[in-house]
């Protein structure tokens, strides 16, 4: 499978050159099956590692930064990716700047991107990044062995969101296991190297699955699936969360904030006005019908917020 991204750095590149011996020192994961690249760019070093199998894609990526690094990735056809931040922080955006993710050290998930260019921020230090992206093909035809990924890739396939990622889970137990397990694989000990890479996995996707299905039974998530529902309802607030679900608005929002990173509130509003966007994008709908549809009782507090979120007033759009 061909690698299904096409990375650029805002950091000169200095030198690239092939690894065929011992990696950097700062490398904690030297796989043994994998190509390996040395970059050296203007204020830091990437140690690439990367391997392609028939069905799927791996790549590891570790970063050793003096300054902080902006790279963007173009995606050439819709894909699927099981990302794992070992360690670090990154943050992900679409090119104007809105926020699509972050992902902190010692988290997991599963994510898709359709084709288009997406950003990703790094500061200074040392950040260890893997992916592993399935052919598409393939996991379509064995999906119903992962059930909580299932709707996830109908979504990839039918939805209008250009990205999408399903719920963070850590990095521990039986997938941090299997992980070791992949990483010390051995080309030169393994009598069928491809198979053992297969089998590894379909472990780490059962694994993810489990640990996701574990994780939308919290009430946090419930909730977030019933913003995403209700969003339309102009009547929509804390207060109709916290009768809903029998919980205080200050349990509402500590528990919201750390499974997601923002309030119920804040979350509703960038719900609202992505779709805004994308029913602008769709053409044929004026602002005084678009902002009904998004839940807001009137146009001028949508064009107050729409602008001072995408930086531009609802009428640009059009």
């Amino acid at each position: 499978m061909k690698n299904p991204i096409i990375l650029y750095f805002s950091s000169p590149v200095i030198s690239r050159s092939p690894i065929r011996q011992k990696p950097p020192g700062y490398s904690r994961y030297p796989v043994n099956y994998t190509d390996a690249e040395l970059i050296r760019l203007e204020g830091g070093t990437l140690l690439r590692q990367y391997h392609s199998h028939y069905l799927f894609y791996i790549e590891l990526y570790e970063f050793k930064l003096d300054k902080e690094l902006s790279l963007s990735y173009q995606v050439e056809e819709s894909a699927l990716f099981l990302f794992f931040m070992l360690e670090g922080y990154i943050r992900f955006s679409t090119p104007d700047g809105t926020l699509i993710t972050e992902a902190d050290k010692g988290t997991c998930y599963a994510t898709f991107n359709k084709p288009g260019e997406y950003i990703g921020q790094l500061q200074p230090g040392i950040h260890r990044i893997f992916y592993i992206a399935p052919r598409m093909e393939w996991l379509k035809k064995d999906i119903g062995q992962y059930p909580k990924l299932k709707a996830f890739v109908f979504d990839l396939d039918n939805g209008s969101s250009l990205y999408g990622h399903m719920p963070r889970c850590p990095i521990a137990g039986p997938i941090y296991r299997t992980l070791l397990q992949l990483y010390e694989l051995n080309d030169h000990k393994a009598a069928d190297i491809e198979a053992e890479l297969l089998r590894f996995f379909k472990q780490l996707l059962a694994q993810y699955d489990e640990m996701v299905s574990i994780k939308l039974e919290q009430p946090v998530y419930r909730v977030k699936n019933f913003l995403e529902k209700n969003y339309t309802d102009s009547e929509l607030s804390n207060q109709t969360l916290i009768r809903t679900f029998h919980i205080t608005e200050k349990t509402l929002i500590e528990n919201f904030k750390e499974e997601f990173g923002t309030t119920p509130h804040a979350f509703l509003i960038n719900l609202r006005l992505q779709k805004a966007k994308q029913l602008f994008a769709a053409g044929q709908l004026s602002t005084n019908e678009v902002y009904m549809l998004v839940g807001y009782k009137d146009v001028q507090s949508f064009r107050i917020q729409f602008k001072k979120f995408f930086g531009y007033p609802p009428s640009d759009s059009l």
